[in-house]
């Protein structure tokens, strides 16, 4: 047998062989991490017809969700899956949801009125009284005024004709720095 002698040809093709394969398998490594983790997620997205688009983003120690959505029979049934599903994905809460669509200038309105009574149940725990001034919007307003209770959110869900309102709520409160927050009963 003849012995093949090593040129400097022969080494650098062996070399630069070398790296475009470990290239493509590490590359490859990270390409698949990065798709299987995004992905599961429009996956879901994608099956519920409720979710028009959405986007996961990462401001400090906050994961905030913004979402663009189609009209709703319950906010928080459409929601709530998918919440839990990005918590388990990314082994975090969300601090905050943004939902863009569907905004009414209209009902923007009425849920300022009806944030300050939301807020208070969501201090203290007791939602008889939010619950009456949604009934007593409702009659006002000539809509259907709806207020769920989530895991995590209040969703509050506004209609009135083909006007929608739609908002989430964290049921918690906000963590400040270096301050602690005490609630008296």
């Amino acid at each position: 047998m003849a012995k093949k002698k090593w040129t400097a040809k022969r080494i650098f093709v062996m070399i630069v062989a070398f790296i475009v394969m470990a290239g493509i398998l590490f590359g490859g490594e990270v390409l698949a991490k990065r798709l299987l983790q995004e992905n599961p997620l429009q996956q879901w997205a994608d099956a519920a017809p409720e979710i028009e688009e959405f986007v996961l983003t990462t401001e400090g120690e906050k994961l905030v969700l913004t979402l663009q959505l189609n009209e709703t029979e319950d906010l928080r049934k459409a929601l709530g899956p998918f919440i839990r599903e990005i918590r388990e994905r990314k082994n975090r809460n969300i601090a905050e949801i943004i939902i863009e669509t569907p905004r009414s200038e209209g009902l923007k309105d009425v849920y300022y009125e009806l944030s300050f009574v939301l807020e208070e149940a969501r201090i203290s725990g007791n939602y008889q009284e939010l619950y009456a001034k949604l009934q007593e919007l409702e009659a006002r307003h000539e809509g259907d005024f709806k207020v769920f209770i989530g895991e995590e959110f209040i969703f509050v869900q506004l209609a009135k004709g083909e006007d929608l309102y739609y908002q989430a709520v964290s049921r918690f409160f906000p963590v400040n720095a270096g301050e602690e927050r005490k609630v008296v009963f």
